[in-house]
């Protein structure tokens, strides 16, 4: 299974169980910066989610907290997106629309060469930045846009792999290996609250 193929179907089923009573739960197990926010999600979240569920949440997270932060400087100048993956160029910019369930919803790199300042996220609800909360991997909107429209997740992780910059996550094959390794985070997290 390919990793855009993986991050649809854990898109999908994240959407699935954000649309439930454990919606703020789940995007705080996917996006939270804080180890203790993540564990204390995951503590409640066993006792209603399936395993193989939460297995998919945490290697979202494990996604999402690969994308580099921008600013940063890919392997590849951005005009190769033009060429590769038919962006088109603006005079700060390059971006891609793409069709979305709900209408046409695109992705844009800010910046030139290989210089990326910031990537935005296009859906018929608006623009959002990828990044910029500093209480998360990636903005709590984005998080949103792209459980909504996967296609744009796809399209990002096609773009990065195509300047230079490929997505490796660690994949955990079942909660005990998450536990196992953030476990201590989370703890040392709580100790620094006393």
């Amino acid at each position: 299974m390919s990793l855009m193929t993986a991050v649809g179907k854990g898109l999908e089923m994240a959407a699935r169980r954000a649309s439930s009573a454990d919606a703020e739960l789940v995007q705080t197990l996917i996006n939270a910066a804080s180890p203790v926010e993540v564990n204390l999600a995951l503590a409640l979240l066993r006792q209603s989610v399936p395993e193989n569920d939460l297995v998919r949440m945490v290697n979202l997270r494990a996604v999402f907290a690969d994308v580099p932060t921008p600013p940063f400087t890919a392997g590849a100048e951005l005009a190769v997106l033009g060429r590769a993956l038919e962006y088109e160029r603006t005079d700060r910019s390059w971006r891609r629309f793409v069709d979305c369930e709900a209408g046409i919803c695109g992705i844009e790199f800010l910046g030139d060469g290989n210089s990326v300042l910031g990537i935005v996220l296009h859906s018929v609800e608006g623009k959002v930045v990828l990044h910029g909360a500093a209480d998360s991997i990636v903005s709590p909107a984005a998080l949103e846009v792209l459980m909504r429209h996967e296609e744009l997740a796809d399209a990002l992780i096609e773009a990065l792999h195509e300047i230079g910059m490929p997505l490796a996550p660690l994949f955990y094959m079942n909660m005990g290996d998450f536990v196992s390794e953030n476990a201590s985070a989370g703890f040392q997290g709580v100790a620094a609250l006393f």
